[in-house]
């Protein structure tokens, strides 16, 4: 299982390193500079819709890179919906990772 957590805004330096040692201890694929053309594509798709630049250029790495889930509490992306990729609140993320280990 793949995540994309955008933290970068996140003014709680205890959620920062909270969601960081998840990372840490987590699987991560990082989208390579290699596929900027293929990233920007993508980006500029999602930007029809009204998604900011900066915020479109994660969802799409998210989406190449194959995420299950892309974890955010930014309003505007959790309206977003695509079939390839769940976009939820950190809360939200917790709850399916403990009903998939109860599974």
């Amino acid at each position: 299982m793949y995540w994309i957590m955008k933290t970068e805004k996140n003014r709680s330096v205890l959620k920062k390193k909270t969601i960081q040692e998840f990372m840490n201890s987590n699987e991560a694929y990082y989208v390579e500079k290699e596929n900027h053309n293929r990233v920007d594509s993508v980006a500029r798709e999602i930007m029809q819709i009204g998604v900011k630049q900066k915020d479109a250029w994660h969802l799409a790495c998210a989406l190449l890179a194959d995420c299950d889930y892309f974890i955010t509490t930014d309003d505007r992306l959790l309206k977003y919906q695509t079939s390839d990729l769940q976009i939820v609140m950190p809360v939200e993320s917790i709850q399916r990772m403990e009903v998939a280990d109860d599974v």
